[in-house]
């Protein structure tokens, strides 16, 4: 049998969230507790483990039930954002309004020598899947990291249909176009990967970026209008055919 033949993988970006931490714990107790608030009875764990995996709105919402009404459904994400504290002792402390809660950096001074030995350490680790490892700083920069990756993703796949869907109304080859702004300044990862991305997290990613720009009283006029427009084009995503129209 042939060797599988893998691409080359020269970075990647995770959340300690079920990668590096199992924190299947803390959401049952979560939603434990937004349910003793709310009333209601509480539901077993191998219940409440079958809802987790779909985002913060659908294991409320199937944790409530289908005969809650909108204003339960709100109340419920509010409260149940609220991360354990094991959780807290573990990775700092969580800003935002729930569905959606990010890690808040710890305040300065650091001690950036205890820092860096920390990613001396994990440097193995994460060695084994990643060519490329870049320290960014205290607990919780690198989500800041990846929010901003993901805001850039999302704005270059919008971009992309953009472009794209012009072309082919001038009646241009998209794909022979698409290789030639592949060696352009127009270059870009979600036109590399053009036809691939599901877009199945894009309106919540965009949603975390806003909730981020927010907290620090920082208006990104792009980022809201690249949100609603993923959420446009996620049903009809590289249908140029249907853009625009």
């Amino acid at each position: 049998m042939a060797d599988a033949k893998f691409p080359v993988v020269r970075g990647l970006i995770f959340d300690l969230d079920g990668t590096l931490i199992d924190s299947k714990v803390d959401l049952i107790h979560s939603v434990n507790a937004m349910l003793r608030e709310m009333g209601r009875e509480e539901l077993h764990e191998d219940t409440i483990a079958g809802y987790i995996g779909q985002g913060a709105p659908q294991l409320v919402g199937r944790a409530l039930g289908n005969g809650a009404t909108e204003a339960e459904r709100e109340k419920a994400l509010k409260f149940s954002g609220a991360a354990s504290e094991a959780a807290r002792t573990l990775v700092g402390s969580l800003e935002g309004d729930a569905p959606f809660r990010y890690l808040r950096l710890r305040e300065p001074p650091y001690d950036e020598e205890v820092l860096r030995a920390w990613a001396e350490r994990l440097r193995p680790v994460l060695a084994a899947f990643a060519s490329d490892i870049v320290h960014t700083g205290p607990a919780g920069s690198a989500q800041v990291a990846k929010a901003a990756n993901n805001l850039i993703l999302w704005a270059c796949l919008v971009a992309d249909h953009e472009a794209l869907a012009l072309a082919q109304r001038f009646g241009l080859d998209v794909e022979q176009l698409r290789k030639a702004l592949g060696m352009s300044s127009a270059s870009n990862d979600a036109l590399a990967k053009w036809g691939t991305q599901t877009m199945a997290w894009a309106e919540d990613d965009m949603e975390i970026v806003q909730q981020m720009a927010a907290d620090r009283g920082l208006a990104l006029p792009q980022a809201g209008l690249n949100r609603e427009l993923c959420r446009l084009l996620k049903p009809k995503r590289f249908k140029l055919d249907e853009y625009g129209v």
